[in-house]
């Protein structure tokens, strides 16, 4: 068994629709994945995390990812 390293991230507020959204993490390490933990919407409906494969590579520092709808809360369990 593999034990991950993993962080918790919240993003407050994901701005526009499937825009790119940068955020930090303190792991040391360019992550291996993530997995949505809790969403908060403004309206009912699903939230999409998601990347491109066009989307700028994560590094040891930050990750970049898209978020659909706009305006979304997500906490994200980051390894």
């Amino acid at each position: 068994m593999v034990d991950l390293q993993a962080e918790r991230i919240e993003i407050s507020d994901s701005g526009a629709a499937d825009s790119l959204v940068t955020t930090a993490h303190g792991l040391g390490r360019i992550p291996l994945g993530y997995r949505v933990v809790d969403t908060e919407l403004a309206s009912a409906g699903d939230v999409s995390v998601f990347r491109l494969t066009a989307d700028t590579d994560w590094t040891v520092r930050e990750l970049y990812l898209r978020i659909r709808p706009a305006n979304s809360r997500v906490l994200l369990e980051v390894y």
